[in-house]
């Protein structure tokens, strides 16, 4: 199997589906001194073609404003993960959102399904569990640029390295990434959540992650613990 029928090319964030009838910018409302601004990540569920449910990783369900509506480029009945920025001034009443950033869901490969693993580095800004323990979260920034007017691809992908299946099992998962020739101009963020339930094969259960992303200042390993309540 060739490495590009298995990953997926990952470029610059698209552009959110979804649309709040808000037009102010993140920036300039909701950031003082008394502000209601918040961020999370979200799993947000489209039913019928509507907004049905905003599930953030605290396990929040936000109220949904009515307003939200959903592009016709999207199917009837899906799932989206976003980090949404929004104004909650009453738990009860429908939050105020100010944007989507999409978030890429990333299922990782063993890593002896692919040839020539490339380790190109990039910026890793931030790296966590979600409090409801459902994903790791990481921030990346990509090094990006322009050729000619043209934008060469860039592959992002997590690879499978080992399992151990002693004690409570463990699974060891590292970043490819392929700059793929693209000049590094500037900076542009990426969002990735990888779903706990899938970093493993089928069957087994993995209660220490390990993560280990090649960045510009070396190789940095995060290490997360996931303690479910029994």
């Amino acid at each position: 199997m060739s490495r590009h029928s298995i990953l997926p090319t990952l470029l610059l964030a698209a552009s959110a589906i979804l649309n709040a009838s808000c037009t102010h910018d993140a920036y300039e409302t909701g950031d003082g001194g008394l502000s209601y601004l918040r961020a999370d990540y979200a799993d947000i569920t489209v039913s019928g073609g509507k907004v049905t449910d905003i599930q953030t990783d605290d396990d929040v369900h936000l109220p949904t404003p009515q307003t939200l509506t959903v592009s016709d480029r999207l199917p009837a009945d899906t799932m989206l993960r976003r980090l949404i920025h929004y104004n909650m001034t009453d738990a009860s009443a429908p939050v105020e959102i100010l944007s989507f950033t999409p978030v890429s869901i990333l299922l990782p490969h063993d890593k002896a399904e692919i040839t020539g693993v490339k380790r190109d580095p990039v910026r890793l800004t931030a790296a966590w569990m979600g409090r409801n323990r459902r994903y790791i979260n990481l921030q990346l920034g990509l090094m990006v640029g322009n050729t000619d007017g043209s934008s060469a691809p860039q592959t992002v992908q997590f690879l499978r390295d080992s399992t151990h299946t002693a004690g409570r099992g463990a699974v060891f998962l590292s970043l490819y990434h392929d700059q793929a020739g693209m000049p590094e101009y500037y900076t542009e963020d990426m969002h990735i959540s990888l779903p706990l339930a899938s970093l493993t094969p089928e069957g087994m259960r993995a209660d220490t992650v390990s993560v280990t992303v090649n960045t510009y200042s070396g190789t940095v390993t995060k290490l997360f613990v996931r303690q479910d309540e029994e």
